[in-house]
């Protein structure tokens, strides 16, 4: 083959390989585009060459003048020179924030390509990058170099900013198991910060070991500026110059990307010496400042201080923590300070004692003071008389409010890789000035709430994954507030003293609550995780005649009723649970109670009620109450009833009123309310009264009217509707037994009236001694409280014509409101009621105030 033929088959490969090349590269993304195109005596020469790689993530354009490449004798380029290079990056739209940072995996990173040249010198390149301002620029110029032979890598990276200069000289390191960096932060030619650091790989763990120095940043004005074109800082304040920073570490990892998980799960030590005299805005975290020296090693994650001396502020706090606690009480400044005991203070070789001081400033100030006790070798945190002291004018958490909190907190606390346990201990207390929640009733408000513990144990394990297992606490607490306002109960002071215990699933608060009134209720509380609540109150026996504390406490008591005898047991329970209404049970048991209720008296009240709430309805069982007597003015009684009352929560008054039996015994008769029910809602119902035995001369002896006796039995039935405000009767009917009985009237009125009339006469010397064989009435009662009776009498006179029959029709009419109350201005009732019928009769006759005319 001649020479031109074999430069014409090299030229054909070449071009098919050009072909196959750019159809490849075409597939990726990847265009090219030059001229210039040359050969020197070192190799091939380019004056202008650009790159465009476009995908998903975006488009990266990349333009290279005066190329120059020197070959080896391996056709490897060993050395690239560029004047100047220009690069761009457009990122896509949903990749131009990434969603999450990317990993590093040291043993993922490649070894250094064989092709990579033994020397790059890229003289001058810009580079536009996205940035927070939108696109920003970055000038300066890169050299790398390495021997070919596996050596290091050395890259010098320096960028320009107008007169300064900021430049990173590097050492890269990469074998099978090992990756070093050793690298030197180099500003206006002044080294002011080194890296040395390198990972060790193995299939089972990787360690990595390094050092970080840095010392006072003089060029800190110039390099805020500059870094705030890329990073999101504050304006106002600018990092302190004289700040200087010194780390070492020595850790063994899990195999895997560096992350936080991996860290906290390391072995190893690592120490910080920080001093910021000057506020340093860390983004994200607030302005930190002050010192730090510190020494801490970790063995399977758990990592303990071996040296600590530290005095931290940060000033301005940030960050999402903030985010859960109320704007009231975020905090403006933290402050943290660590002090080394002497080393006599320590209870035994290697552990590390140091006295703890850390404080919060702001609308609430807290702080917590204490030994804390770090054992090394036993991998243990103790802290020994330690306090956690708060104040705060005002905190609005919700709907509740806290004025004047004071809470002083004494405790000990033990960590291990096992169990945590803490005891807060005599001396602790939390105090307000008042504590109040707003809601749809109301609210609630305790003034001058005292709460104390004394002591409480808390212990929890920890998992396999180092989660917390099993939680236990138990203690005593007592609670004191000098005055609680409900809109339920008569404000008042309340004290609750018991113990509380339980765990995760299951708490339990068991005591006494007691009112200033001198009411106390034993209190039994059950909460269990996902159930809800369950409570149960087992009320102290009361004794009425030493006072009612259950009308000191209720608001809804009634003003008129007053109790001053007897006794009263009482209990309940109620269960809360999720999604479900609410299920409640009162039981009262009272005997021989006697008071006063409006305008009449009751002694020996026994009742027995139970008292339900159950699928959002109220239900009230009476199986059996007895009052020995009424008196109103007239004594009445015994009386007995038994029955009950059933309504929805959400209209608690307009239920349905029943009762299985009523009996009431008045001159010494027999009064049955048939069973029957009455239908509050439409303010209607019907039933009968049966009257058996009723005396009259009884009934005329407890109510005497001037010149009238009399005797008989009498009966009746009476039909009784409830409607408007009170009981109508309509055809009632009243009957003397079969026996008769007698009536004497003698008045004086009447005798004077006979003196002029023969009819009225009769009358009046017919009713002296009239001997009744008949006596039947009609009876019709009002609902503003008018008693009719329609009388017929059937009888005689002995001393009249021989004791002809003579037949009475008598039509009578009675207030009974007014007649009781002419009743009740006697001494037939007490002197309580009294006051009260004239109390009444003042307000009902007082003359309304006189009109007032203006004339305009």
């Amino acid at each position: 083959m001649s020479a031109a033929s074999a430069l014409a088959a090299l030229l054909v490969l070449l071009l098919i390989a050009y072909a196959i090349a750019v159809a490849g590269l075409k597939r990726q993304g990847i265009e090219l585009a030059w001229h210039g195109l040359g050969w020197a005596s070192a190799g091939p020469t380019v004056d202008y060459l650009a790159i465009r790689q476009t995908n998903a993530g975006g488009e990266w354009f990349i333009e290279l003048e005066s190329l120059r490449v020197g070959w080896q004798t391996a056709w490897l380029p060993d050395d690239v020179q560029v004047a100047d290079a220009r690069i761009a990056w457009t990122p896509s739209a949903k990749d131009s924030v990434p969603d999450t940072p990317a990993e590093l995996d040291i043993a993922q990173l490649p070894p250094l390509p064989q092709w990579l040249p033994e020397h790059v010198n890229i003289r001058h390149f810009t580079a536009a990058l996205p940035c927070p301002m939108g696109r920003c620029q970055l000038n300066g110029n890169i050299q790398t170099t390495h021997d070919g032979a596996g050596g290091p890598l050395e890259v010098h990276i320096q960028l320009e900013r107008a007169a300064h200069t900021a430049a990173l000289d590097l050492e890269l390191t990469r074998s099978l198991d090992r990756v070093g960096v050793v690298g030197d932060l180099v500003l206006d030619g002044v080294t002011r910060g080194r890296v040395d650091t390198a990972f060790e790989l193995d299939p089972m763990r990787q360690r990595w070991t390094g050092l970080l120095d840095i010392s006072e940043l003089r060029e800190a004005p110039w390099l805020w500026e500059w870094a705030k074109e890329w990073l999101t800082l504050p304006d106002d304040r600018l990092p302190p110059q004289d700040m200087t920073l010194a780390a070492n570490w020595r850790l063994d990892l899990p195999p895997g990307p560096i992350d936080v998980q991996r860290l906290m799960a390391a072995n190893g030590s690592a120490a910080v010496r920080l001093t910021v005299p000057t506020p340093w805005p860390v983004p994200g975290v607030g302005s930190l400042y002050g010192r730090l020296d510190t020494e801490w090693s970790a063995a399977d994650g758990l990592w303990l201080p071996r040296r600590l001396d530290a005095d931290l502020l940060l000033d301005e706090p940030q960050g999402d923590w903030l985010k859960g606690i109320p704007s009231g009480m975020r905090p403006s400044r933290l402050g943290f300070s660590a002090r080394p005991l002497p080393t006599a203070a320590a209870t035994a070789p290697g552990v590390l004692p140091v006295k703890v001081d850390v404080q919060v400033y702001g609308p609430t100030e807290l702080r917590v003071q204490g030994d804390a006790q770090v054992d090394t070798a036993n991998r243990s945190l103790a802290l020994d008389n330690t306090r956690l002291t708060a104040k705060a004018a005002s905190i609005q958490w919700g709907d509740v409010t806290v004025l004047g909190l004071d809470m002083q907190l004494a405790m000990d606390a033990k960590l291990d890789p096992d169990r945590f346990t803490a005891t807060l201990n005599k001396g602790s207390r939390v105090q307000t000035r008042e504590l109040g929640t707003a809601d749809a009733s109301g609210g609630l408000t305790l003034e001058r709430l005292d709460l104390t513990a004394t002591p409480i144990h808390v212990a929890t394990g920890f998992d396999t994954g180092g989660g917390l297992g099993a939680l236990t606490f138990n203690g005593n607490v007592s609670v004191r507030t000098e005055r609680f306002v409900q809109s339920a109960l008569k404000p008042q002071g309340w004290r609750w003293q018991g113990t509380v215990q339980g765990d995760l699933d299951r708490q339990r608060l068991q005591g006494t609550l007691t009112g200033d009134s001198g009411i106390g209720i034993q209190t039994d509380i059950t909460n269990r995780a996902g159930q809800g609540q369950s409570i149960v109150l087992q009320g102290n026996e009361l004794f009425f005649r030493a006072g009612n504390p259950i009308r000191e406490s209720l608001a809804a008591w009634p003003e008129t009723l007053t109790l001053g005898n007897g006794r009263l047991r009482w209990n309940g329970n109620l269960t809360l649970a999720p999604g479900r209404p609410l299920t409640a049970t009162l039981v009262a048991d009272g005997s021989g109670i006697a008071g006063i209720y409006d305008r009449f008296e009751f002694e020996g009240m026994d009742v027995k009620a139970t008292v339900s709430i159950e699928n959002d309805r109220l239900s009230i069982t009476l199986p059996a109450a007895q009052v020995r007597e009424l008196n109103p003015g007239l004594p009445i009684g015994p009386l007995h009833l038994a029955g009950g009352y059933a309504a929805s929560l959400d209209a608690p008054t307009q239920g349905s009123l029943h009762w299985q039996r009523a009996h009431l015994r008045f001159a010494q008769g027999q009064f049955e309310l048939a069973p029957d029910q009455w239908d509050l809602a439409r303010n209607t119902g019907r039933t009968h009264v049966r009257m058996v035995g009723l005396d009259l001369a009884e009934l005329l002896r407890l109510y005497p009217t001037e010149g009238l006796t009399g005797s008989g039995t009498l009966d009746g039935e009476m039909p009784v509707r409830f409607a408007g405000k009170g009981p109508i009767i309509e055809n009632g009917k009243v009957t003397a037994r079969s026996l008769g009985g007698v009536l004497s009237f003698r008045s004086e009125r009447i005798r004077a009236l006979g003196s002029t009339n023969p009819g009225m006469k009769l009358v009046a010397d017919a009713l002296q001694d009239f001997r009744y064989r008949a006596l039947n009435s009609g009876v019709d009662y009002a609902e503003d409280g008018t008693l009719q009776l329609s009388l017929r009498l059937e009888g005689s006179n002995p001393a009249i014509e021989k004791g002809r029959q003579i037949n009475f029709n008598i039509n009578l009419e009675e207030d009974i409101p007014a007649l009781l109350t002419s009743l009740q201005l006697t001494d037939r009732v007490s002197e309580t009621i009294q006051r009260r019928v004239q109390e009444s009769l003042q307000r009902r006759n007082k003359p309304a105030a006189p009109a007032t005319e203006v004339t305009p």
